[in-house]
């Protein structure tokens, strides 16, 4: 005899139409758990989420991140922050920033510009004054803090055009 899946859930694959033999061939979906709830399918907490079909635990977001309400299936990655996955959340590099929440992309910075880790607005991307230019360290090494990104050597001196140098050195 065939029953319908309990409220937020669905059949283990290969079964159809939302009904099984017996809820144990039933699986809660994603933002949902019946781990500590028996046969009942509750929405992940506030904070929480799982992002895939089955009876596990939610787990809590990674930090810099973020979900909004119940019953969610994946994180948010807050501002400055980026990452491949819902479970590690990684600053955007110098030279980027990322101003909206979720799964995007850092954005790169205009050529010859930096900005610090984790920036968050185009507005944290800036230039060198007259007579200087981006500091080869910026590029040589992923460092969170540094004095100046501005020095007195010129890194484009080194390369017979520009597309070499942001090859070398991308942004």
């Amino acid at each position: 005899m065939c029953v319908q899946c309990q409220a937020n859930a669905r059949p283990i694959t290969g079964m159809y139409n939302n009904y099984s033999v017996g809820f144990e061939n039933c699986n809660c979906m994603p933002g949902y758990s019946n781990a500590n709830s028996g046969d009942v399918c509750v929405a992940c907490d506030v904070g929480k989420f799982k992002d895939e079909s089955g009876s596990a635990e939610c787990m809590s977001c990674p930090d810099n991140s973020e979900v909004l309400g119940v019953g969610n299936k994946d994180c948010l990655y807050n501002v400055g922050y980026y990452g491949p996955d819902t479970t590690v959340c990684t600053a955007c590099g110098i030279a980027s920033f990322k101003n909206t929440k979720g799964t995007a992309e850092c954005t790169t910075c205009l050529f010859e510009q930096f900005s610090g880790v984790a920036s968050t607005s185009v507005s944290d991307c800036s230039g060198c004054a007259a007579g200087k230019h981006v500091s080869r360290v910026i590029f040589e090494a992923e460092m969170s803090e540094y004095a100046s990104g501005c020095s007195t050597v010129d890194i484009r001196g080194r390369f017979d055009d520009t597309d070499t140098m942001w090859e070398t050195y991308p942004m």
